[in-house]
């Protein structure tokens, strides 16, 4: 029996507050093939990266007895887990991370996707070609900037994509994601793949080449799904003054909405012209007098596929500047119009950091409009069975 032929459901143009409000060097990898939990199972001895974890199952209990948060504490694991992803060696001491014997990279490069929202197959479609274009251009890592989806099955779906290229994964929740099924949904997958990094807990990573610091969530109830989604607050921008002194390489900021910008081209506009950005976070990068220059910050999904100064002054795609703060719209596949009137069903970018000159450029790949066609609900049908053995093991 032939398969039903995958349509999905095309999005209509929005006003300005239901676009806001809407529930809305990587190695070699295995191919696709298609209540609170108990006490962890220890995890594998080997981790999918081809290299046993030290004090895993620690970190797993850190962020199993924090599942209902929002915006992860500045508490310590003592002792730290150590795990070892495509050949480099990460400390984990609760909220901050850092990268073991750094050799000095003088450029770094990230594959960056955010606003996923579910796990259809035109989005699974997106993921996996995002992540042959960023293999094909040896990014460093991955930057997953929230909305992972809607559901926990779907999380699972979309996190278990990412685990399985074996390079390591930084990833946040957004304003739809709920926090027990984020948190639950991410050590479910990272009890075995120890390559995807959840950076609800992680809030400072000093990397090799460049720092990340992480504010997850958003910052307003209205576009919040549920009391399960993860709204961030004025003191938590405020207690995280004491990151950016932490930074000795060029910082990157990861949050998954956008700083408020006064520029018509700036990343936070919506269809009404209106800049909606976070206001808070602008003082806030502000205040690090130069300490960030670089950020990932999604959400607003219209705006994205480009990047702009912190005032909202655009930053062409190539161009090297000093200031690049990037929205890579979505990864989702549902169409989605544009500012300039196109209709969008995909985006993804990569962002470069030169740590010597201390500039960013970036790129954007955009999925075409007829790249669907042949997908079905069956498509990828048989390529998540190895998700039930990933939930034994977390419970």
């Amino acid at each position: 029996m032939t398969a039903a032929r995958y349509k999905p459901p095309f999005l209509a143009v929005k006003s300005a507050a239901a676009c806001l409000s809407a529930v809305c060097c990587l190695s070699a990898a295995p191919a696709l093939s298609g209540p609170a939990s108990p006490a962890v199972i220890a995890a594998p001895a080997t981790a999918a990266s081809g290299a046993a974890p030290e004090n895993w199952d620690a970190w797993l209990n850190y962020q199993k007895q924090r599942e209902s948060n929002c915006v992860g504490p500045f508490d310590t694991l003592d002792p730290p887990a150590r795990v070892t992803v495509a050949g480099r060696r990460f400390v984990i001491s609760g909220h901050r991370m850092v990268e073991e014997n750094q050799k000095g990279k003088t450029e770094v490069a990230y594959g960056v996707v955010s606003t996923l929202k579910e796990a259809a197959p035109g989005t699974i479609y997106n993921l996996k070609k995002f992540i042959q274009w960023w293999k094909s251009k040896n990014v460093d890592a991955i930057i997953v900037g929230g909305d992972i989806a809607n559901g926990e099955d779907a999380m699972e779906k979309n996190l278990l994509t990412f685990a399985r290229t074996g390079t390591p994964v930084f990833i946040i929740m957004g304003n739809n994601d709920s926090r027990g099924q984020f948190n639950r949904a991410v050590r479910t997958i990272t009890w075995k793949y120890h390559n995807v990094f959840n950076m609800n807990m992680i809030r400072f990573f000093d990397g090799d080449g460049a720092d990340i610091m992480s504010l997850p969530g958003y910052y307003d109830r209205q576009f919040t799904r549920n009391t399960a989604s993860c709204l961030y607050k004025d003191a938590d921008v405020d207690a995280m003054e004491k990151l950016p002194p932490l930074a000795n390489s060029p910082l990157l900021f990861l949050t998954h909405g956008p700083p408020k910008m006064t520029k018509p081209t700036g990343i936070d506009v919506i269809h009404d012209k209106s800049n909606v950005g976070d206001y808070k976070l602008t003082e806030f990068i502000k205040g690090t007098k130069g300490k960030i220059n670089f950020g990932v910050h999604g959400h607003i999904i219209e705006a994205g596929g480009r990047a702009s100064d912190l005032i909202g002054n655009p930053v062409a795609p190539g161009v090297w500047a000093p200031q690049v703060f990037l929205n890579p719209s979505q990864g989702d596949s549902f169409p989605w119009k544009m500012l300039d009137g196109s209709t969008n069903q995909g985006m993804a970018a990569i962002l470069r950091i030169n740590v010597k000159t201390r500039k960013a450029s970036y790129e954007i790949l955009r999925i075409g409009p007829d790249e669907h066609a042949d997908l079905d609900e069956d498509t990828y049908a048989n390529e998540f069975d190895e998700l039930e053995e990933l939930r034994r093991g977390r419970k």
